[in-house]
């Protein structure tokens, strides 16, 4: 996909399956109405060696003989690109009559093949994978985090995501170095599973993974990576867009905090095969949609609807919210939702070990001007050790002493009144 963007003008591209041949649409939107050009694709790649070639026209089905390495392993391109994601699929029928957003279809599409214990949480999903088809509009866009034990339906929820959400990609089947590469050229929703794995410190590739969640939830935010083949220079890979993971538990603050969480319990959905032609009939209109120029509610307008989000809530939740009143519905019905996953983010931020020591120091700056590490660990329970390393990611100055570890209060009461006001505290 690409796409520019002017004042006047919108201009996407989109690589398509147009009468089982190989193509691209360009659309242009503009404030006079939009248009559509659709040109046969004649780009070649083996699957074996990756040579690339012009030639003529192609077929989804047909394979030829590779020039570079002899093996019957040509195909054409888009072939190769549906390894990456699910393939689309365009007729000039479907802009004759273009489809309003599918939201009732593509929530019913959830409804039937993932069980959630909540009515609401569907609307979460759709609001979710739909908005992922504009994702060139937000500028800070929520991840989902399915949490849940073995056999809660983690993994069947992020199938179907890849059925519906934009360019979806499981990061199971991309190696690691990989993965800013394909999000910088495809623009696509990043699915993890088993993310408490994937995401360990302990290794390189999970901290590259790491990294990419925690800085691809806003526009602004860059990663940069050393230019390939070359020993210097730098190069700026966007990250930015949706992304869902499955997890057992949650495992690390800063990126559940950039999260809705889900919480799954065992159920059988309604049907247990899906259907994959339904979803690729979904994601060809969502396409079409995607295609005309939308003009979704405003700030100023969401307010007026009952909707006032700040900081961290506003980031995560304006995109599902601002979807789902564009396709029809009060954005106030979905506010308990926002109100209940912010109160339980505010209950596991408050009972982590990090509130502890915290609520410690505000208590004994309270009573005195200094404390030692270790009598703080010993207060609230824990390894002077531990205690000490948390102390220095939570930015509190300690300066040695005869006696230990010695945490001036005074000097580091600015910065334990901004945690206390971090960690609700206050």
């Amino acid at each position: 996909m690409r796409g520019r963007e002017r004042k006047d003008m919108v201009e996407l591209e989109e690589f398509i399956w147009h009468r089982d041949r190989a193509a691209f649409v360009r659309f242009t939107n503009s404030q006079y109405g939009g248009s559509y050009e659709i040109e046969m694709c004649n780009e070649w790649e083996c699957s074996a060696c990756h040579y690339e070639v012009f030639a003529d026209a192609v077929t989804k089905k047909e394979r030829r003989e590779c020039p570079s390495c002899g093996r019957k392993t040509l195909v054409p391109k888009r072939v190769a690109m549906e390894r990456i994601y699910p393939p689309l699929w365009i007729s000039e029928e479907m802009f004759e009559d273009p489809v309003d957003v599918p939201y009732e279809e593509v929530r019913n599409f959830i409804h039937r093949y993932v069980y959630l214990s909540d009515e609401r949480l569907y609307d979460v999903l759709a609001s979710f994978a739909i908005a992922s088809w504009k994702r060139e509009i937000w500028r800070a866009v929520p991840y989902l985090a399915f949490i849940g034990n073995i056999e809660t339906g983690k993994t069947r929820a992020l199938e179907v995501l890849r059925q519906l959400c934009y360019h979806a990609v499981s990061a199971v089947s991309i190696t690691p170095a990989a993965i800013t590469r394909v999000l910088d050229e495809y623009k696509c929703t990043l699915l993890l599973d088993q993310a408490e794995k994937l995401l360990t410190q302990e290794t390189e590739a999970g901290r590259l993974l790491y990294s990419i969640l925690l800085s691809g939830y806003r526009r602004d935010l860059c990663y940069i990576v050393a230019k390939e083949g070359s020993p210097t220079g730098v190069q700026v890979r966007d990250v930015f867009g949706f992304k869902a993971i499955a997890s057992e538990r949650v495992f690390d603050k800063a990126l559940f905090s950039r999260c809705i969480i889900i919480r799954m319990r065992r159920g059988v959905p309604q049907e247990e095969r899906i259907n994959e032609g339904w979803g690729f009939r979904l994601r060809s209109e969502l396409l079409v949609w995607r295609a005309f120029r939308c003009i979704f509610p405003s700030e100023k307008e969401m307010r007026e609807m009952g909707v006032t989000l700040k900081g961290r809530e506003r980031e995560i939740w304006f995109p599902l919210l601002a979807v789902y009143a564009f396709s029809g519905y009060s954005p106030s019905e979905l506010l308990s939702v926002v109100e209940e996953v912010e109160e339980e983010h505010k209950e596991r931020v408050i009972s982590s070990e990090d509130a502890a020591i915290v609520q410690s120091l505000l208590s004994a700056m309270s009573e005195m001007d200094e404390i030692y590490v270790h009598e703080l660990a010993e207060y609230i329970g824990m390894n002077p050790r531990s205690v000490g390393r948390r102390l220095a990611s939570l930015g509190i100055k300690r300066e040695r002493s005869r006696e230990g570890m010695r945490i001036d209060l005074r000097r580091n009461e600015e910065r334990i009144k901004e945690l206390a006001e971090e960690f609700y505290l206050q």
